[in-house]
């Protein structure tokens, strides 16, 4: 009798433990968010295209003008977070918001020029995919 209630309870315990809810998008975006990659194409000036290119462990990459441009996101929980971009050694901090739609889960990131972008988060992907003003298709990928 003791054997079956100790099986009993290690089944119920294994159950239990691997039972847990999925993260929410909140969840998963918290924290920071490294660039890995940059790609510009399809845009109405050719010369203005941008192969895809993979950026380094600290999310720079070389862009065509020889200029030297680093990002990395930072997201807190309640709708913040930052950017830190360094282009050429100079370092620019700013400011982000975030809202997530929770009937179509959503997200819709702003910066402090109110530019919006929605992204998706795919586990440790955070993909931006958008059109500039001068026609071109912009995808720029982050991960943790």
């Amino acid at each position: 009798m003791t054997f079956k209630t100790l099986a009993l309870s290690l089944i119920t315990l294994c159950l239990i433990s691997s039972c847990t809810d999925d993260p929410t998008i909140e969840e998963q975006l918290i924290g920071d968010w490294t660039r890995s990659s940059l790609e510009i194409k399809e845009c109405d000036d050719n010369d203005a295209d941008f192969p895809l290119t993979n950026a380094d462990a600290d999310g720079c990459l070389e862009l065509n003008d020889n200029t030297f441009a680093c990002s990395i996101l930072n997201f807190i929980a309640g709708g913040t977070g930052s950017e830190r971009s360094t282009v050429n050694g100079d370092l620019d901090i700013n400011p982000l918001t975030y809202n997530i739609d929770t009937t179509t889960d959503i997200l819709t990131i702003c910066n402090i020029d109110g530019d919006c972008f929605m992204a998706d988060i795919n586990k440790n992907t955070l993909t931006f995919n958008f059109k500039n003003d001068e026609n071109c298709s912009i995808t720029i990928e982050y991960t943790r």
